[in-house]
């Protein structure tokens, strides 16, 4: 029975999860082909996930769930969730 509850809330979580953009959605750019100054790093959505233990971004999520290259970029890098200066360039 507890288990049954246990798995009800995993599926629920599940079902929950946000949606994000694909990286061709937001225009990721890998570290190799970024030749601008923002960098995933500096991004107010990049974070490293403690249990996963790799790059995680807020808003765009790779297929398969890969690493956000800590300088690759996308067009809506923003250090304060205010100014997007990379998405004013594509429209």
């Amino acid at each position: 029975m507890e288990e049954s509850k246990g798995l009800d809330k995993y599926r629920k979580l599940l079902a929950d999860r946000p949606e994000k953009f694909t990286g061709k959605e937001a225009d990721y750019t890998p570290a190799a082909r970024n030749k601008s100054d923002y960098f995933c790093k500096d991004c107010k959505h990049f974070f490293t996930g403690k249990v996963a233990g790799y790059n995680v971004c807020e808003v765009v999520r790779l297929h398969p769930e890969m690493s956000i290259e800590p300088k690759a970029r996308c067009r809506y890098w923003t250090r304060t969730g205010e100014r997007f200066p990379i998405l004013n360039n594509h429209g």
